[in-house]
Order: C-alpha cells, then sequence, then structure tokens
C-alpha cells in the first residue's frame, strides 16, 4: 500500500526567480501553491514580457537584445524556455488568485554589473548614483508588476536574501531600496524579512544561509513562509476521494 501525501493548499500563485523557488521547494510537498511560474532569474532578463488586447504575456521578441553573444542553440532553448513560462503564467492570470513573486528580486545582478563598471570596487559610484542606476534598472521589473495587478486581486513581492560581499554592499542595498519603493508605490505588499534575519547592516546572519552563496536556507525560507501565510491565508486541507493507492 502506499499512502498518499494529503497535501494543504495556499490559495496563491507564485512566480519568480531561485527565491521563489526555494521558497516553493521548502513548502512542498506537504504545502503547495495553486499555480506556479518560475525560472532562474536570466531567463527574465531583458524586456520579457509583453501586452496586447488587455492582455499580459511572457515574451521572446527581444530576445537577442537580452542576450546579443548567445548562438543560436542558446536562443532557442531560451525562447523555448519563455513559450512554456508564458503557458504557465496564463494559468495564473486566469485563476485570478494573490500572486506571490520574486521576479526582479536578484540583486546580486545588479551589484555586480556595477562592480564590473567599477574597478574600485564601488569607490567610482555615489549612493545617489547607484540608485539613479537602480531605477533604470527596475523599470522592467516594475512594468511588469504594474500590468500583472489588473489581472490579480494583490501581489507581493519578496526581497531576496540579502547575502553581498563587502566590495558589493553600497549597489546591493541601493538597488533593494529602489525596488521596495517602485513596487509599494504601485500598490504592491513588499515581503521583507532583512531586519529578522539579517545583521544590523541588513546582511543575512550565518544561521539563515544556505550552503550557496545567494540563497536563505530553510529557517530563511520558513521566515519567508509565515509572512506569505499572514497575506494569503494559512494552508488549508482538501477532502481527498481517497486516501490510500492500493499497490496491485
Amino acid at each position: 500500500m502506499k499512502t498518499r501525501i494529503e497535501r494543504a493548499y495556499l490559495e496563491a500563485s507564485v512566480i519568480g526567480d531561485s527565491h521563489a523557488m526555494s521558497v516553493w521547494k521548502h513548502l512542498a510537498p506537504a504545502i503547495v501553491f495553486r499555480h506556479s511560474m518560475t525560472a532562474p532569474a536570466k531567463h527574465f532578463d531583458g524586456q520579457f514580457y509583453a501586452t496586447d488586447d488587455g492582455g499580459l504575456h511572457i515574451s521572446s521578441a527581444l530576445i537577442h537584445e537580452a542576450f546579443p553573444r548567445a548562438d543560436a542553440d542558446v536562443i532557442q532553448v531560451m525562447v523555448k524556455a519563455r513559450e512554456r513560462l508564458d503557458g504557465q503564467l496564463q494559468t495564473i492570470l486566469a485563476a485570478g488568485l494573490p500572486v506571490v513573486s520574486s521576479l526582479g528580486a536578484a540583486s546580486y545582478r545588479f551589484a555586480r554589473k556595477v562592480q564590473s563598471a567599477d574597478p574600485n570596487n564601488g569607490a567610482l559610484f555615489s549612493r545617489k548614483i547607484l540608485r539613479a542606476a537602480a531605477h533604470d534598472y527596475v523599470e522592467t521589473f516594475v512594468g511588469f508588476h504594474e500590468q500583472l495587478l489588473r489581472h490579480v486581486p494583490s501581489v507581493s513581492f519578496l526581497l531576496g536574501a540579502c547575502r553581498y560581499p563587502d566590495n558589493q554592499k553600497d549597489a546591493w542595498l541601493a538597488y533593494d531600496q529602489v525596488m521596495a519603493d517602485r513596487l509599494s508605490a504601485i500598490g504592491v505588499t513588499v515581503i521583507d524579512v532583512r531586519a529578522e534575519t539579517g545583521d544590523d547592516q541588513l546582511r543575512l546572519l550565518p544561521e539563515y544561509q544556505a550552503q550557496d552563496v545567494l540563497h536563505g536556507n530553510d529557517r530563511w525560507c520558513q521566515a519567508v513562509a509565515e509572512r506569505i501565510f499572514d497575506l494569503v491565508g494559512q494552508p488549508a486541507r482538501q477532502p481527498q476521494e481517497t486516501a490510500q493507492l492500493q499497490s496491485k
């Protein structure tokens, strides 16, 4: 006899990059979002969405501009990935449930871009310049969330685990603040556990760090999950027609 896992469902959808994927995996299989659209952050580079006749889509129309050095095989993989993501997005839009998103939470991508442009590891740019650069960088992500809000009752944005190297601190924190401010201004609720899980400089404490260099561990994911539950409601179990599967 095989026992079927009795799942509890969150009446919400989740979209985003690896930070959302970490939370999704932490909760599963006992707790699941109704729908999901997730992929590594690189799949949302450039102008990754389009609108038409009131609809919202993940688009590959400008994918060559996003990956100018990629060969034909890589481009084809990225196009296929975006087609898959668009199918998932359409299901989410049709469901009309609250959305938890981490699209644009990959702060490290902005910080590394700044570092590559500054041989002095941050000394070249003032915080004012970093904030201005971050405003430009987040424009596509803010635009996507603004469009998303037209289709779902609410959107909550998850700030990623704050794991900056010393030489990327100012760029990383500037990006996080700009992202939080811009999304709050259009009506998105920001899920921010940095004060709870970080030190006095908001950098993630060791006890919340995953084994890689970018993400939070299960303790961090649980702290995020508790905030999500507060926003969308506690996960609820549903009656199942059959509690057990008979092995034959």
